[in-house]
Protein backbone atom coordinates (compact mmCIF):
# COMPACT_ATOMS: atom_id res chain seq x y z
CA UNK A 1 0.00 0.00 0.00
CA UNK A 2 1.37 3.18 -0.96
CA UNK A 3 1.61 6.14 1.39
CA UNK A 4 -0.15 9.63 1.81
CA UNK A 5 2.33 12.62 -0.22
CA UNK A 6 2.68 14.92 2.51
CA UNK A 7 1.15 17.43 0.73
CA UNK A 8 -2.45 16.27 1.54
CA UNK A 9 -4.71 17.20 4.24
CA UNK A 10 -5.63 14.41 6.87
CA UNK A 11 -8.91 13.47 7.02
CA UNK A 12 -11.90 16.19 9.10
CA UNK A 13 -13.68 13.70 10.01
CA UNK A 14 -11.11 11.56 11.06
CA UNK A 15 -11.66 10.02 14.86
CA UNK A 16 -9.87 12.62 17.68
CA UNK A 17 -9.04 10.35 20.63
CA UNK A 18 -8.54 12.14 24.27
CA UNK A 19 -7.81 9.95 27.28
CA UNK A 20 -9.30 10.98 30.30
CA UNK A 21 -7.67 12.74 33.10
CA UNK A 22 -8.67 10.30 35.97
CA UNK A 23 -8.15 6.65 34.41
CA UNK A 24 -6.82 6.89 31.06
CA UNK A 25 -9.74 5.56 29.31
CA UNK A 26 -9.96 6.67 25.63
CA UNK A 27 -12.36 8.78 24.52
CA UNK A 28 -13.88 9.65 21.35
CA UNK A 29 -14.55 13.59 21.46
CA UNK A 30 -14.20 14.05 17.55
CA UNK A 31 -17.70 14.94 17.68
CA UNK A 32 -17.40 17.64 20.29
CA UNK A 33 -15.96 21.14 20.23
CA UNK A 34 -12.94 22.20 21.73
CA UNK A 35 -13.73 23.59 25.73
CA UNK A 36 -16.68 21.40 25.56
CA UNK A 37 -17.05 18.76 28.96
CA UNK A 38 -17.54 15.00 28.43
CA UNK A 39 -18.35 12.49 30.83
CA UNK A 40 -15.83 9.34 31.01
CA UNK A 41 -17.75 6.18 30.48
CA UNK A 42 -15.54 4.25 32.61
CA UNK A 43 -15.10 6.21 35.54
CA UNK A 44 -17.90 9.38 34.79
CA UNK A 45 -15.55 12.33 35.54
CA UNK A 46 -16.36 15.31 33.51
CA UNK A 47 -13.26 16.72 31.81
CA UNK A 48 -12.85 19.24 29.00
CA UNK A 49 -12.10 18.46 25.44
CA UNK A 50 -8.81 19.91 24.36
CA UNK A 51 -8.09 20.04 20.34
CA UNK A 52 -3.85 20.49 19.19
CA UNK A 53 -3.26 23.62 17.66
CA UNK A 54 -4.13 23.05 13.46
CA UNK A 55 -0.76 23.10 10.88
CA UNK A 56 -2.73 25.48 9.05
CA UNK A 57 -2.63 28.03 12.01
CA UNK A 58 0.69 27.69 13.28
CA UNK A 59 1.68 28.53 9.46
CA UNK A 60 -0.08 31.26 9.04
CA UNK A 61 2.10 34.26 8.22
CA UNK A 62 1.21 37.69 10.33
CA UNK A 63 -1.43 40.36 8.85
CA UNK A 64 0.58 42.67 6.82
CA UNK A 65 1.32 46.17 8.70
CA UNK A 66 -1.31 48.88 8.67
CA UNK A 67 -0.09 51.43 5.35
CA UNK A 68 0.62 54.63 6.76
CA UNK A 69 -2.01 57.37 6.57
CA UNK A 70 -0.77 59.76 3.29
CA UNK A 71 0.36 63.16 5.02
CA UNK A 72 -2.48 65.77 5.37
CA UNK A 73 -2.61 68.58 3.09
CA UNK A 74 -1.56 71.92 4.02
CA UNK A 75 -5.01 73.42 5.14
CA UNK A 76 -5.47 70.33 7.24
CA UNK A 77 -1.82 70.88 9.04
CA UNK A 78 -2.68 74.19 10.82
CA UNK A 79 -2.92 77.90 9.87
CA UNK A 80 0.18 79.01 7.73
CA UNK A 81 2.57 81.81 9.78
CA UNK A 82 1.90 85.47 8.70
CA UNK A 83 5.47 85.74 7.60
CA UNK A 84 4.69 83.75 4.59
CA UNK A 85 2.81 85.89 2.50
CA UNK A 86 4.71 88.85 3.12
CA UNK A 87 6.96 89.59 -0.05
CA UNK A 88 10.91 89.21 0.17
CA UNK A 89 12.86 91.72 -1.32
Amino acid sequence: MADQPANVAPDPRARIIQRCPNCEARADVSTFVAGALVRCARCGVRFQVQRPVSIERRKTPPPPAPVPAPPLPQAAQGPTPLHAHWPTT
